[in-house]
């Protein structure tokens, strides 16, 4: 499948890396020219500045949107409008009304105004849900007569899936921040 990304920094290209094999990327875009240049030198990709100008140039069945939450909402939906696959990073949208709206859009495009039978498919970079370490951190919180050394106020966790699964690196630790 060629895929496109659009937003160079840490995110994209954590999901440029993860990539299947059977999966080319054949472009990146971003706002900042010097970060998209150094992107598509490092994965041999042709590089935009523009992302509309991007997908007239290009021929991609996927889109993966990891910009700055402001911009998810037009983006993604530009996407859907295409009848383009699409992993738009969390979160979805800024507030629960441009999440909805994302999910109209689609929603509208299922009803009929497809021009082929392909409904693209939208996704959500919320990988660390299912992540391991999340898991066992949360194994060791729900233990009913552990005794608490502190309270944690929140988990932090670096890296993501066994690199078996898509999208993800390969490390992972979990720290618990109290």
């Amino acid at each position: 499948m060629n895929i496109v990304i659009i937003g160079c920094g840490l995110i994209g290209r954590k999901r440029a890396l993860a990539l299947d094999d059977k999966d080319k990327l054949i472009a990146c875009c971003d706002t900042n020219s010097e970060a998209a240049e150094a992107f598509g030198r490092e994965f041999s990709c042709k590089t935009f500045s523009d992302y509309k100008k991007m997908f007239s140039e290009t021929e991609f069945e996927a889109v993966v949107v990891a910009v700055v939450n402001k911009y998810i909402k037009e983006i993604t939906i530009d996407v859907l409008k295409l009848e383009k696959n699409v992993i738009a990073e969390k979160p979805l949208g800024r507030n629960a009304g441009e999440s909805r709206n994302i999910i109209n859009a689609l929603e509208e495009w299922k009803k009929g105004g497809m021009r082929n039978s392909n409904i693209p498919v939208l996704k959500t970079g919320f990988n660390h849900r299912f992540h391991p370490a999340v898991w066992q951190a949360k194994k060791m919180l729900d233990v009913p007569d552990r005794p608490h050394l502190f309270p944690p106020t929140s988990i932090s966790v670096s890296g993501a899936m066994p690199s078996s699964q898509k999208y993800a690196p390969k490390r992972m630790r979990c720290v618990a921040d109290g």
